[in-house]
């Protein structure tokens, strides 16, 4: 049995991931263990709420797929609320060997849904494509995708497949992209060969976070909203140092010389704004207090990277996202009607030649709990917000849900009769994200920190923003994975995360990409 508490800073998905863990791997009593989160809600960017009778909101939507590892190994010990005696992970394979649901990113082309998409690049693209994957990571600290990928290939289909499915930009990181194209190659195949993805029986937050909250709740873990922490005081220990005392607003926890802290360094979400139905979202002003306090961990002790880096331009990490709540509405069965076999995959769409770069999520209803029969909830996002819509003329910044909808009817070439039929009664509201994309940012070595830092004696690092080796981030698996490393840095004795699996590593499978990549596109679409 594990002596002293356990405090989770942040209430994301590392840390109930975490808490999952020393309870299930380590003996810890659940009454040792408390999670602060600075928020009124847990689940971090994992969110999904109903603010109104006839109103969803979903900030994101996160990808998830068979080589998640340590996310399905955590999920594999948590009940189901949806299949009794079943665990999320049953739940979750269950679900989708109903639904058969196939993996899909699809492309809205001159009024029609081709899932045509990857190929089609050029011998010297394609060369300077495979100098890139070959490039050792260190040599790229710093560097941009547009420094290592020439101008002609951001006009390809493969651009557009990869930066619509994982929100790449050619000014982030040229280091991550290659890890995505690496730690993803499996998705880079033709249609037919693609592995699927895993989606959940209804949002997120409903099907994974609420029901681990549950479970840790009912071991006796505490969980605490709105307690932001400030701050850490360090103090020296040995060749080494831990922390002493944790500063919430108001209070203050002295830590004992068992205790041990897990810290979540920044967010994607912080300072996240939502709109209304008739307007758009306003300028993102807020506070960031996962970042401020990264921020003053940083200056108080050596090894926690520099979360600056994330920061310096959020002009280039920002995007927005938008939710369609429709009544009496058909935009599924529409979606599925411009596709040549009349599927409704869960499929994301990228409505080709959009300024803003619109992307929309078809998604299997109902998205919530006791959502009510004949009430649609479709997910979108636009990658470039600045630029005037091609329908509306007006920047997504700026646009109302109206203006939105103008847009997307425009795309779907609808006319007045079939918008009405298949928008019903629809609302859409927007939500900026200023940091969204700010751990695709160029870095270099040291900028996101280790797990356990040396000289770390009670305390080690989670999330988005530190360092694990050929994962990636943006996904869950990446701070499912950091909790793992984590728990397992302090806890001796527990067994250790699995590998990541390397599809890159497969020679029949990176000979097919390769081919695949050859061939010539049909449509070259100009972003």
């Amino acid at each position: 049995m594990q002596e002293g508490r356990h405090i989770f800073v942040g209430g994301g998905i590392a840390s109930l991931a975490g808490a999952a863990l020393l309870l299930r791997d380590h003996g810890v009593n659940g009454d040792d263990i408390v999670i602060l989160e600075a928020s009124g809600q847990i689940g971090g960017s994992l969110d999904a709420t109903q603010p109104g009778e006839d109103t969803y909101l979903v900030r994101g939507a996160r990808m998830f797929e068979e080589h998640f590892v340590c996310t399905l190994d955590l999920l594999a010990g948590i009940p189901s609320p949806d299949l009794a005696g079943k665990s999320l992970r049953d739940d979750l394979l269950s679900f989708n060997d109903e639904h058969k649901v196939p993996y899909a990113f699809d492309q809205l082309v001159d009024g029609q849904i081709l899932g045509r998409h990857s190929g089609g690049l050029t011998m010297s693209q394609v060369a300077s494509f495979i100098r890139m994957m070959f490039t050792p990571e260190s040599r790229l600290d710093g560097l941009r995708i547009s420094q290592c990928l020439p101008r002609s290939y951001f006009d390809s289909e493969h651009w557009l497949a990869a930066s619509t499915a994982f929100a790449f930009q050619p000014w982030h990181s040229a280091a991550e992209f290659r890890r995505y194209m690496h730690r993803f190659l499996h998705f880079l195949l033709p249609p037919e060969l693609r592995a699927p993805i895993l989606s959940t029986r209804y949002n997120q937050n409903e099907s994974l976070v609420a029901p681990l909250k549950d479970w840790l709740t009912g071991a006796g873990v505490e969980i605490r909203t709105n307690a932001r922490v400030t701050a850490a005081r360090f103090e020296a220990e040995g060749s080494g140092q831990r922390i002493a005392e944790i500063l919430l607003e108001g209070q203050s926890l002295v830590l004992g010389k068992q205790d041990r802290v897990y810290l979540t360094l920044g967010s994607m979400t912080d300072g996240a704004v939502f709109g209304a139905a008739n307007a758009a979202p306003p300028v993102p002003t807020g506070p960031l207090p996962a970042w401020e306090f990264w921020d003053q961990l940083a200056q108080s002790a050596p090894g926690f990277g520099r979360p600056q880096t994330f920061l310096a331009e959020r002009h280039r990490t920002e995007w927005q996202s938008f939710t369609l709540t429709l009544k009496n509405g058909a935009f599924g069965a529409y979606l599925s009607s411009l596709r040549r076999d009349a599927t409704w995959p869960s499929a994301l769409v990228s409505l080709v030649g959009s300024p803003w770069r619109l992307a929309l999520l078809q998604i299997k209803q109902p998205h919530f709990r006791g959502q009510p029969e004949g009430t649609e909830v479709i997910w979108g996002y636009a990658l470039r917000q600045d630029l005037p819509g091609l329908f509306c003329g007006v920047p997504m910044t700026e646009a109302t849900g109206p203006q939105i909808l103008d847009e997307i009817a425009g795309f779907l070439r609808m006319d007045a009769e079939t918008r009405t039929r298949v928008y019903g009664e629809a609302t859409v509201i927007g939500c900026r994200m200023p940091l969204i994309t700010s751990q695709f940012l160029p870095r270099a070595k040291g900028d996101r920190p280790e797990i356990r830092a040396d000289g770390a004696v009670n305390y080690a690092c989670m999330g988005q923003f530190v360092e694990l080796p050929h994962d990636t981030v943006f996904t869950v698996e990446y701070s499912v994975r950091s909790a793992w490393h984590a728990v397992a840095s302090l806890n001796p004795g527990g067994p250790p995360p699995p590998p990541v699996l390397r599809p890159d590593l497969d020679p029949a499978l990176i000979a097919r990409a390769l081919r695949y990549a050859f061939q010539a596109a049909s449509v070259r679409p100009t972003l």
